[in-house]
């Protein structure tokens, strides 16, 4: 049978039961895709209701909004998308904020005006950072994905160590 709603719900409920039932100091994490125009997408393609699972006990307790967009972006600009986020969320969920590390150096062709945004800064995650650092329901940031943080192109090198020192600075003040 094909996957609904309802059964994404069971689903994570059940394994949230489950692993709280063993030891209550296990988090269960919900991850989804972005919030604002893809709504609907999450809930009716994918079947993740998050704004039930944001609001109602039984599902998760750190949810991971994948917030891969720069400020500039055009259809889901960075501070609008995590205000929705904050504004969905009432504190019972914690929200970590997944970043996109892959983006610095590259063209985001899905952007709009914002698309050479990630070319021509090298601020854009410490500046993320910082407006998340203020933000109600803030728990922190995951960063997507390894190796462009780690081991990144020789074409962006050079770009992501500022852009990393400059995150680093922000993590530690």
């Amino acid at each position: 049978s094909f996957p609904t709603r309802r059964s994404s719900d069971l689903n994570f409920s059940t394994i949230d039961t489950a692993i709280k039932h063993d030891n209550r100091d296990i988090l269960l994490i919900g991850l989804l895709n972005r919030w604002n125009k893809e709504i609907t997408i999450n809930r009716e393609k994918y079947y993740c209701d998050a704004e039930k699972w944001l609001r109602e006990t039984g599902y998760c307790d750190i949810m991971i909004p994948q917030i891969y967009f720069g400020f500039d972006n055009s259809a889901a600009p960075f501070e609008k998308t995590v205000d929705e986020w904050e504004k969905a969320a009432n504190g019972r969920v914690k929200l970590m904020f997944g970043l996109a590390v892959y983006k610095i150096g590259a063209e985001d062709k899905y952007a709009g005006n914002g698309k050479n945004e990630w070319i021509e800064n090298a601020d854009i995650l410490s500046r993320q950072v910082e407006y998340l650092q203020k933000q109600k329901y803030y728990e922190g940031t995951a960063y997507f994905r390894y190796c462009s943080m780690f081991k990144p192109e020789e074409s962006v090198y050079s770009q992501v160590q500022l852009e990393l020192t400059r995150l680093k600075a922000v993590l530690e003040k």
